[in-house]
Order: structure tokens, then C-alpha cells, then sequence
């Protein structure tokens, strides 16, 4: 894999964590995972960060009055 192909990938994981990753993204980033440590400490990261933002979204408030 040449660096600017791993790069592509690096970029792709955003979109993994959130789960907006087509099917063949999607495989294609898992067969990379299987073997690069780096992407899965990074991988890790996002989806820490996606969770929280998941548990602090705004949520709209109910109207009262």
C-alpha cells in the first residue's frame, strides 16, 4: 500500500466511525484495520468522539405554555 493510499484511508475512517461508509468503503477499511495498528488507535479515537457527541447532541426542547 503506498502512503497516499493509506492516507485515503486514514480520511475514510471518519466516515466509518459514524457509520456513513458504503458497503465496499466499509470492507475495504476493515481489511486495512486488520493490519494497521495506527488506523485502529485512530479508529478508537473517532468513535469516542462520535459517542459523545451522540450523548451531548441538542435535542430540540418539548413546548410548553
Amino acid at each position: 500500500m503506498t502512503s497516499e493510499q493509506h492516507d485515503a484511508l486514514r480520511v475514510s475512517l471518519g466516515v466509518y466511525a459514524m457509520n456513513k461508509a458504503d458497503s465496499r468503503e466499509r470492507q475495504t477499511i476493515r481489511e486495512h484495520l486488520d493490519r494497521c495498528s495506527s488506523c485502529q488507535d485512530e479508529l478508537a479515537d473517532l468513535l469516542a468522539i462520535v459517542d459523545l457527541l451522540d450523548r451531548t447532541a441538542l435535542r430540540p426542547r418539548p413546548i410548553t405554555g
